[in-house]
This record gives structure tokens, C-alpha cells and sequence, in this order.
């Protein structure tokens, strides 16, 4: 089945919501440093909790200072902490070379079976989806305004 863009943004709420898949994360850091559960798992001691706030990856490789997480998730707060079985995954599917645009339809295809939608689209994330839906309300199936992006008249 073939959907257009205003038909997918219509039929997913994607310009409404922005359906979004993110994936990001980050491995242990330099020197061997084991790598640290959620906060359930944190010290108490304040000196201790300190500690990790002051020696953790975005400290050492970048030096930027991690605030408290005293917030519903908030993308630009660090968004939310994965699943155990999240980063498994990702671990694992680091090993492995695929084409990109394979990957991202069966991605799609897998996430709308999952919704219960006709279609999906993964993209970088919510302001990636935002962008899309407008771009796809702009033009809708005309694919001379769709080449003409950024700018149609």
C-alpha cells in the first residue's frame, strides 16, 4: 500500500505527536571505569553520590556536568534512561553492518505493525518528526513542491 505524506501524517497523528524512535547511548568510560546502574542503584552518601556527579563520562570526556534527575524525562535533559534489554540489544546489533535505508523500512514496517498503524516512520527524533510532518503538510503529493524543499511556494 501507498501512503502520502499528508495521508501518513493523518493516519499516525505524527504531526500532532511526532512519533519518535530514538536510540543513543554511550559505552564505559576511559580508564576502565565500570559502568554505573540507574540511580536506584546509586550510593546515598552524599559525599559518594558527589563523586559520581563529578567523575562520570560526561565529566571526564567532555566536561559537561550532569545535573539531577529531579524531572519527568525531558529530551533536552538526556530524555530517558533505556531498558536493560535496550542496550543489550544495541550492543548487539553494534557487531553487525546493514544497509541503512533496509534497516529504516523494516523498522518502519515493524513499528506500524506494532501500533496497529498502515505506516511508520522512524526518524532522529521529535523535531526530526515535526519537521517531516510540516514538510509533508507543505507539500503534500505534489513532488515538484517535494524537490523544492526548503523553500515552496
Amino acid at each position: 500500500m501507498t501512503v502520502d505524506r499528508r495521508g501518513f501524517v493523518i493516519r499516525t497523528g505524527a504531526g500532532a505527536a511526532g512519533l519518535t524512535i530514538g536510540l543513543s547511548g554511550c559505552g564505559p568510560g576511559e580508564g576502565g571505569a565500570a559502568r554505573r546502574p540507574g540511580p536506584e542503584g546509586w550510593p546515598t552518601d552524599p559525599d559518594a553520590l558527589a563523586a559520581v556527579y563529578r567523575d562520570n563520562i560526561y565529566t571526564r570526556r567532555l566536561g559537561v556536568r550532569p545535573h539531577l534527575p529531579a524531572h519527568e524525562h525531558v529530551s533536552r535533559l538526556g530524555g530517558g534512561r533505556m531498558d536493560p534489554e535496550v542496550i543489550a540489544a544495541m550492543a548487539e546489533a553494534n557487531e553487525f553492518f546493514v544497509d541503512m535505508h533496509e534497516l529504516l523500512e523494516a523498522a518502519a514496517a515493524r513499528i506500524a505493525e506494532r501500533l496497529g498503524t498502515e505506516a511508520a516512520l522512524v526518524t532522529a527524533g521529535g523535531f526530526s518528526a515535526m519537521v517531516l510532518g510540516a514538510a509533508g503538510c507543505l507539500t503534500g503529493t505534489d513532488p515538484e513542491r517535494v524537490h523544492a524543499l526548503p523553500l515552496p511556494t
